[in-house]
């Protein structure tokens, strides 16, 4: 048994060679363990030098690894297959544009969950918003600053909740700068902001499909991917994680266990911008199968609250109603 499997799909069509070799190289740096599966599903729309880069992995590092090419097929669909093939203690999902910047990943997120217990998805955080990036560091579900004080609109939600208003604003265009002087400068103001981290993991709604982690034997519980035939995750998340909270587990975040994920400048020719394209295309289609499924919408509203705390009042998904975002519920 390996200790964890990396699922890795590169199908958007616009990832870049930059991005994957950021997000590969960055994952077999820091994993922390020789002891892992790294399985990658390469979209055959990709061009010949991510092709190329991919299928010769195996030839510069000893790990187990399977790289195929698919011909389209839903995002859950090749997440699943990956999962039917994992024989691991734990199954991470990535996308193609992150690096990971936490050394010895593995052996620190094993330690922190051998003192949790069971617990279902694992988010960690994404420190793209010292580059003038808000990005909350999970999705934010039924927490009263997102539902009803417009805490992302004022980019308010999670550790940013303590900020001055418009705390993106100063350098916002210096972080965007071709010039590496004003980009530091930038990069210094967003470090030196007063955010406030939880000290420890806590309980989160659920997770973001960007960079995230289950214990293979809490993910038998709860079920493969939803497939709804679409490519991008979109509400696959959403529902993958209240159905750990259906069955009793809740989802957390590890705030010290930290990843970028890439988002584009405009300087960045090639900095893989993401598929807008594609959600645009399938937001409604997931909207409906969701609100089918749940009988409630992503996000609720306030009606639909009540008809949470009804129909799943006995399990941990009306978990956030009432609660702030930075209301730190310790695991």
């Amino acid at each position: 048994m390996d200790d964890i499997t990396i699922s890795l799909r590169i199908g958007s069509p616009h990832s870049t060679l930059t991005n994957v070799k950021y997000t590969i190289e960055s994952i077999l740096e820091n994993i922390g363990t020789e002891n892992f599966s790294l399985m990658i599903s390469l979209d055959s729309a990709m061009n010949d030098e991510i092709k190329d880069y991919v299928h010769h992995i195996p030839e510069r590092r000893g790990h187990i690894f399977e790289g195929r090419e698919n011909n389209g097929g839903s995002w859950a669909e090749i997440i699943n297959d990956h999962i039917d093939k994992a024989d691991a203690k734990y199954f991470l999902i990535s996308h193609d544009d992150i690096q990971l910047q936490t050394p010895d990943f593995y052996h620190k997120v094993d330690s922190i969950l051998q003192k949790t217990g069971p617990v279902g998805w694992v988010s960690f955080t994404d420190t793209d918003y010292l580059n003038g990036h808000f990005f909350a560091p999970t999705r934010p579900g039924f927490h009263t600053d997102y539902l009803f004080e417009k805490g992302e609109q004022r980019r308010k939600l999670s550790q940013f909740h303590n900020l001055p208003d418009n705390w993106w604003e100063p350098y916002k265009y210096q972080a965007m700068s071709l010039s590496d002087d004003k980009r530091e400068e930038a990069r210094q103001y967003y470090t030196n902001l007063s955010y406030d981290f939880p000290d420890r993991p806590v309980k989160c709604h659920t997770p973001w499909s960007i960079f995230f982690l289950i214990e293979m034997e809490q993910l038998k519980k709860i079920g493969k991917c939803e497939d709804w035939g679409t490519g991008a995750p979109l509400l696959v998340e959403e529902d993958w994680g209240l159905r750990a909270m259906q069955i009793g587990l809740f989802n957390i975040w590890i705030p010290d266990i930290k990843y970028r994920h890439i988002r584009t400048m405009p300087w960045q020719q090639d900095g893989g911008a993401r598929c807008s394209d594609m959600i645009g295309e399938y937001n409604k289609k997931m909207a409906e199968l969701f609100y089918e499924k749940w009988h409630f919408h992503s996000p609720p509203t306030k009606d639909e609250l009540e008809t949470i705390k009804n129909e799943y009042g006995d399990t941990n998904i009306p978990w956030s109603i009432g609660e702030r975002s930075y209301d730190w519920d310790y695991i």
